[in-house]
């Protein structure tokens, strides 16, 4: 598969950092990454795609979450987080029980860097409201049934690696995806998030309130970067 442009720019800034490391202590003489990164040409909400109501409808249709038949929890309950609350993926592999609570008689999901947990930025400390349909389905009493058997993390089958708890959920996703015939450039994991981004701004969300759900602070990421344009009819209707 080949990488896109902010795979390879991310690479590159660590690349850059090891030499940054290697200058300060007179290994090498020159960093030869240094403010080397690969121009995008796409405009932001053009980066990643958000998934149509026929790519969902053929994802939640699997077996996995029309008879619950799984290998591990999160594999049932990691997508339907994401798509009902929009949250990225480590910060939903990484959730701790303590975690999901009542607030002000709202059960909800309180994202946030205690422990070893980490946030991509400040903003994305936040209490995300957790969805009627996750409740039906059952959420808070498997997150319930988690802390009564002494598990501090919801998802206690996923293992600490180098970036998070994410690696194993983003690799099975991955491989899931393909295999349910979803492909195309701009689909991942992370479409979810644009998916409840774009919805959000489709349902006339202020964005604002939209930007607070997802995590952002600054003005114009949450329907810029995140939400498509708005349809030809949509905006004539």
């Amino acid at each position: 598969n080949v990488l896109s442009i902010q795979s390879i720019n991310k690479h590159m800034a660590r690349a850059s950092s090891l030499w940054i490391w290697a200058k300060s202590h007179k290994y090498v003489d020159d960093n030869p990454f240094e403010c080397l990164t690969l121009k995008n040409d796409k405009r932001p909400h053009e980066q990643r795609s958000a998934y149509n109501d026929d790519q969902l409808g053929v994802i939640f249709s699997h077996k996995i979450f029309t008879d619950r038949k799984y290998r591990h929890p999160y594999m049932f309950w990691v997508p339907l987080l994401a798509l009902f609350t929009g949250m990225r993926l480590e910060e939903i592999c990484q959730l701790h029980v303590e975690d999901i609570r009542m607030e002000d008689e709202i059960w909800v999901i309180d994202v946030n860097d205690k422990n070893e947990k980490k946030l991509k930025t400040q903003s994305s400390e936040r209490l995300v409201p957790i969805h009627s349909e996750l409740i039906k389905l059952g959420f808070v009493e498997f997150c319930l049934s988690k802390k009564s058997a002494g598990h501090t993390i919801i998802f206690n089958e996923l293992k600490r690696e180098r970036d998070g708890y994410s690696q194993t959920v983003s690799k099975w996703f991955a491989r899931f995806r393909k295999s349910c015939g979803i492909e195309g450039r701009g689909l991942d994991f992370h479409s979810f998030r644009h998916t409840v981004a774009d919805r959000l701004k489709k349902a006339g969300v202020e964005e604002k309130l939209a930007a607070t759900i997802l995590g952002h602070s600054a003005h114009g990421i949450t329907y810029g970067r995140y939400a498509k344009g708005y349809l030809k009819e949509t905006l004539n209707s």
